[in-house]
């Protein structure tokens, strides 16, 4: 619960780490009984921050939990001895058309950031692959017709170390004049309301150049 909270990473099961925590331990315990607090904490990890499925929606704590800000509440806390790190490789398709919309679908999958907003995502497993070896991804969405996209640019790599991983993406940015009102687990937002959305720091981070801002939207 700690390590989540914090969205601290120092290894649980290290001499310095286990020291680290206790210290932690005894910053929140404060005034409070110590039986009633490890109760208190056991029961909030049986019930809201589960290991595996954390429920972080009824989670009255969600709105200063580190982890879930920053997409990491499955890597909490951390492990030393199981730390294996890993590269990933993410495509964003970046779809707009002529009336100021774009379109983004909610990560519901059991993996980093879930629940958090991004644009449609095609994962590759090497770096390298043009934009143009994107249409016959084995993922490429159904709803997305390759022919009719006008492609306009492409993002040099952006990267986020993550724990456990490191996430390295491109931004494709593609103009769908035709682009429908309503699609499949998707959704259709207007450019200006993005900002109402809760997205990965990596997205975040691309959209908040004021150059892109300009630029894209």
């Amino acid at each position: 619960v700690l390590s989540r909270y914090g969205d601290d990473a120092t290894p649980i099961d290290t001499g310095p780490g286990k020291k680290h925590f206790t210290q932690r331990v005894e910053q929140a315990l404060g005034d409070a009984p110590a039986r009633r607090f490890n109760q208190a904490i056991m029961d909030f990890g049986a019930l809201v921050c589960k290991p595996k499925k954390a429920e972080c929606k009824a989670c009255p704590l969600s709105t200063g939990c580190a982890a879930l800000a920053n997409g990491t509440v499955y890597e909490r806390p951390v492990k030393n001895k199981k730390l294996v790190r890993r590269n990933r490789y993410f495509h964003y398709l970046i779809l707009t058309d002529g009336a100021g919309r774009t379109i983004i679908q909610q990560r519901t999958e059991k993996d980093i950031w879930r629940d958090l907003y991004q644009f449609p995502l095609l994962e590759s497993k090497a770096p390298g692959q043009t934009t143009t070896e994107l249409s016959n991804h084995p993922d490429w969405p159904t709803w997305i017709p390759a022919g009719e996209l006008e492609f306009e640019r492409r993002s040099p790599p952006q990267q986020q170390q993550l724990t456990h991983q490191t996430i390295v993406a491109v931004f494709h940015h593609f103009r769908w004049p035709t682009m429908p009102n309503k699609i499949p687990g998707a959704t259709t937002e207007k450019h200006n309301l993005l900002k109402d959305y809760a997205f990965p720091r990596l997205i975040t981070r691309y959209l908040g150049e004021k150059t892109l801002l300009l630029d894209l939207f």
